[in-house]
């Protein structure tokens, strides 16, 4: 089990920290817990992983009005499919505007961001669309197939 420490902006801009707890089992399991004790938890379902979870936590926080700042967090944040396999979904590229993402290009998802860089979970998907239609190297996919490759984390050369 591995244990994070990551800071979350509330509504109101006050920091708090929130404590992360990556239960690596089959299946998955993230588990944040507040300031006041309050848990917040999501289980991998099927063949989702640590991101998936991360996912579906950041999306009741922010029900809470809680922005997590964390990297996987970030504008522009996403996991290819090869680097969700080999990490857990511990592991994303930053997508590079003009170009395919390398090596470089992979940061831990809950490696310490500052807030301001930090989105919520639809501005996040947005975002990664956007940069994906916008690359010069590739022909332009339908927005229906930029959300279906997003949310599986396919990221592959067309």
């Amino acid at each position: 089990m591995e244990r994070h420490r990551v800071t979350a902006r509330g509504a109101d801009g006050a920091e708090v920290e929130i404590g992360l707890e990556v239960v690596p089992a089959t299946p998955w399991r993230l588990v944040a817990t507040l300031a006041d004790g309050a848990t917040v938890e999501a289980e991998a379902k099927g063949e989702d992983d640590v991101f998936e979870c991360f996912l579906a936590v950041r999306r009741r926080l922010e029900a809470r009005g809680l922005r997590v700042c964390c990297a996987g967090a970030r504008r522009g944040v996403w996991p290819s499919g090869e680097v969700r396999r080999t990490s857990g979904g511990r592991r994303a590229y930053v997508l590079p505007q003009h170009r395919a993402p390398e090596e470089q290009d992979v940061v831990d998802v809950f490696a310490p961001a500052a807030c301001a860089d930090c989105v919520t979970v639809a501005e996040q998907v947005a975002s990664v669309r956007d940069r994906y239609r916008h690359r010069d190297d590739e022909p332009r996919p339908t927005a229906l197939q930029v959300l279906a490759d997003t949310l599986r984390g396919v990221f592959r050369r067309r």
